[in-house]
């Protein structure tokens, strides 16, 4: 014999799904952030691309932001308030970094890690430096598997939660990596002679989240003028094909991005997601 359930029951039930039902939308109704991996050669537009977005944010990883001294609006961390002078990031200045932009009240709608590369060494530093405090005997500088394993945990966390609070506040989230070159054999596999400069462990966790991947490049401009060559700047996309596989968009079978396209700025890409979205090409 069925028995009827209590009007409570049923009011809390009704209450949950109302709440469910609240935060089921179309896909088309999402709102597009930018989740983003750029690698490439030093100096050729990946910290350019970071401030090209509104209201960008740069977590320093290196001393490299000369070439952007000239866009508005940029802020970046860590920099000594009073002298200007850069401050050595190491794994500290991630963590307030990631601090900073889940709990203050700040307006930065753009983030940037730059370079990955470079936040993967200080997670080794920060480790290393762990593992000989507990260890007396532990060689200097010395990095095991172990080492490694923890390393991997560190940073996968740290990049797992970054790109948890820029979805929270909205906030367009990009990765910059240095290029690494591969010998024969191994880009026969990875279909590339250049790949981030990332371990497996760490490319892996970039790549889990709904990224644009593109590698950057310089070439020489045909209009500048004969011994002053000009260059210009701009992504390749297909080559960042060999982690992910080539993804077509099921409306009109259009792919989100071109092979290449040169000046490519972050509310430039927005658009194009937009677009896609809307079965444009």
């Amino acid at each position: 014999m069925a028995i009827d359930r209590p009007m409570k029951s049923d009011s809390k039930r009704i209450k949950r799904l109302a709440s469910i039902e609240a935060n089921i939308v179309e896909v088309a109704k999402v709102k597009r952030h930018l989740s983003m991996l750029v690698w490439g050669r030093q100096k050729s537009g990946k910290t350019a691309l970071i401030a090209s977005g509104p209201n960008p944010i740069i977590l320093a990883c290196e001393d490299g932001t000369e070439t952007v001294k000239d866009f508005p609006n940029v802020q970046v961390f860590p920099v000594d308030g009073k002298t200007g002078i850069y401050i050595t990031a190491r794994w500290k200045h991630a963590a307030d970094f990631l601090y900073y932009l889940r709990y203050a009240d700040h307006d930065r709608q753009t983030v940037g890690v730059d370079t990955t590369t470079s936040l993967l060494r200080m997670a080794v530093r920060y480790i290393n430096k762990d593992e000989e405090i507990r260890d007396d005997f532990r060689a200097k500088g010395t990095t095991d598997q172990r080492t490694w394993g923890r390393v991997g945990s560190l940073l996968n966390e740290f990049m797992e939660d970054l790109a948890a609070v820029c979805t929270e506040r909205g906030m367009h989230l990009i990765w910059t990596a240095q290029e690494r070159a591969l010998g024969e054999e191994q880009a026969e596999k990875a279909g590339s002679y250049f790949v981030p400069d990332l371990t497996p462990s760490v490319r892996s966790t970039i790549l889990a989240q709904p990224s644009i991947i593109a590698r950057t490049i310089i070439e020489d401009d045909e209009e500048g003028d004969i011994g002053d060559t000009k260059l210009k700047y701009g992504m390749v996309f297909k080559h960042a094909e060999w982690p992910v596989g080539v993804r077509e968009s099921i409306l009109k079978g259009s792919k989100p991005f071109p092979a290449q396209a040169f000046k490519v700025t972050v509310p430039k890409l927005v658009q194009r997601l937009k677009a896609t979205d809307q079965g444009g090409k």
